[in-house]
């Protein structure tokens, strides 16, 4: 019984973090998306403020810093990947654990099954020596129950014989 219930445990586990997972992944996709979208956007503007504009240095450094913030969040968004491929690891383990726990549920009904089925034939041939060794006993006791009906009747035949002998 502990292993099913560990089983459902695991279950319930990878469910909780499979759908963690796929949440997080969504949002770190969609923060990575628009974090390149503005950097692009950056570099446009950096272009352009380099070719046609006397500040384009100001510009430039502005931007500079934009993309530099930009690309350290890129950084850690694509960290937050990696330790979500760690809990995907994680997810992966508890699913052969999980697979390991069936597979022993499994082995072990299979050898209490055989178990139960042994220990029945080993009780039925038990029965049957029971049975057979009690028709024996059964037939002994009427053969004997016989010889002493025999032996009684002819036992009072010949005390009548001598009883009447002796009395007249």
């Amino acid at each position: 019984m502990m292993k099913i219930e560990e089983r459902q445990k695991l279950m319930d586990k990878i469910q909780g973090h499979k759908k963690q997972y796929l949440e997080e992944v969504a949002e770190v996709g969609k923060a990575i998306a628009e974090l390149r979208k503005k950097r692009n956007e950056i570099e446009v503007k950096i272009s352009a403020a380099y070719e046609g504009d006397a500040n384009a240095l100001l510009v430039l450094s502005e931007n500079r810093e934009s993309v530099q913030k930009l690309s350290k969040e890129i950084e850690l968004q694509e960290s937050r990947i990696t330790k979500l491929n760690e809990s995907l690891k994680e997810i992966e383990a508890d699913t052969v654990r999980l697979l390991d726990v069936w597979m022993e549920i499994s082995t072990n009904a299979r050898k209490d099954a055989d178990a139960l089925f042994e220990k029945a034939a080993s009780l039925q041939q038990q029965a049957d020596e029971a049975r057979n060794e009690a028709e024996i006993h059964r037939t002994e006791g009427l053969r004997y129950a016989g010889q002493i009906r025999d032996f009684a009747k002819d036992l009072s035949q010949e005390t009548a014989k001598k009883y009447v002998d002796f009395t007249y």
